[in-house]
């Protein structure tokens, strides 16, 4: 979620999101766009790229960094309060990281 909230993912980036498409020791991130966007290359910190690494020591053998069901769970208005607590101030308007 942390990456979601930093790069402006919409749920299907997320989702989405491959292996392949981060590149730890480069701290990049490589972000397909849904809804006929521009393919863009993001720097990664390094708290996100230690998360990263923890996530791909856990799950060795899965394409996806982040499973679907996990996220679609998860449920927006979650995402929405563990954002707010996590950046110690409230959300207005649409959350465009969290868009489908």
């Amino acid at each position: 979620m942390l990456i979601a909230h930093r790069h402006g993912l919409r749920a299907s980036e997320l989702v989405g999101l491959e292996w392949h498409q981060v590149e730890l020791d480069g701290g990049r991130l490589h972000v397909r766009r849904a809804k006929n966007g521009t393919p863009s290359v993001h720097p990664t910190r390094g708290d996100e790229i230690r998360a990263l690494r923890r996530l791909r020591r856990e799950h060795p053998t899965n394409a996806h960094v982040v499973v679907a069901d996990s996220v679609l769970a998860f449920g927006r208005l979650r995402c929405v309060s563990a954002i707010e607590l996590n950046t110690s101030k409230p959300l207005d308007g649409d959350l465009v990281a969290f868009e489908a």
